[in-house]
């Protein structure tokens, strides 16, 4: 692409984005806005489970959202019996640490914590101002389509990419209908990951890929200024990524814990990707990009 069209499709995609923060800063004229996504990833493993899954699920956000966001999931915290320092799937459900008997967690206590974390979720404010999007791969799939010769990525580099792209792209259609003269940024967009996260690694490397590379490389990644560790226990949004993550895994590995992991997966609107075999060899799929 000739780098002035380039220039005016980052700028036009930036004004899309900017243009519907919950809450921007103007200077001068024009709206800055900084966008934040939180992921976390979770696997299943054969034979305790049905299926061989690795699963890259999340959400995006303005800042200002994100701040509203933590204020009522740590008041839901607070006023839960127990009261939980944070929320973690696998602790919750396995009945261990934070969610131990010994702290006085039972079933019904983690439910009803969950059914007030979902509904949380559910609230129509969060509505256009917050968006989930996961990537689940076969692992199973993949391996045999490497085998019989299918140009198919890495499975984390696969689920980085889809990803990150439509935490970007959740707004585009918002392109066509800016005036000429809106002139609107996002200063920066940042993605966190929990501690530990393999996934960082990956998406650190495409970053730094795409950074080095002067053509052909996707838009979303011009706007990435930061790629970074967090402690989930005192993120709210990475708890919420935490169950967003064990919830379509859950669904996708073992089949199990179906009303549950519904409502976690469709609190806020989403896209989702749930790759097999027939998905991952089809010629025309971005998959095959990185």
């Amino acid at each position: 692409m000739h780098y002035d069209c380039r220039h005016e499709s980052v700028r036009r995609f930036r004004s899309a984005l900017a243009g519907h923060s919950g809450m921007n800063a103007y200077r001068e004229g024009h709206a800055f806005a900084v966008l934040k996504s939180y992921f976390d990833g979770s696997g299943s493993q054969k034979p305790t489970a049905h299926r061989n899954a690795v699963t890259l699920a999340g959400y995006v956000a303005y800042d200002a959202t994100w701040a509203d966001f933590e204020d009522g999931w740590w008041k839901i915290l607070r006023t839960q019996t127990p009261s939980p320092a944070y929320m973690h799937m696998q602790e919750a459900m396995q009945g261990k640490k934070e969610f131990s008997k010994i702290k006085g967690w039972d079933a019904t206590k983690v439910a009803s914590l969950l059914q007030r974390l979902i509904a949380f979720m559910d609230d129509a404010k969060w509505h256009d101002r917050i968006y989930s999007v996961s990537c689940t791969v076969d692992t199973d799939d993949h391996e045999r389509a490497k085998r019989e010769g299918y140009p198919v990525g890495p499975v984390h580099r696969i689920c980085c990419n889809l990803c990150a792209g439509r935490a970007f792209n959740w707004q585009t259609d918002v392109l066509a209908k800016l005036p000429p003269d809106k002139i609107a940024v996002v200063e920066s967009a940042e993605f966190f990951f929990d501690q530990n996260e393999p996934f960082i690694r990956h998406f650190t490397t495409l970053w730094n890929e795409s950074r080095r590379r002067k053509r052909n490389r996707p838009l979303w990644w011009d706007l990435v200024s930061g790629v970074g560790p967090l402690d989930m226990r005192k993120h709210p949004p990475l708890q919420a990524a935490d169950m967003l993550a064990w919830a379509t895994n859950r669904r996708n590995g073992h089949g199990d814990h179906v009303a549950l992991c519904r409502g976690i997966m469709h609190a806020i609107d989403c896209s989702e990707w749930s790759l097999d075999y027939e998905k991952l060899i089809k010629p025309h799929s971005s998959i095959t990009l990185e």
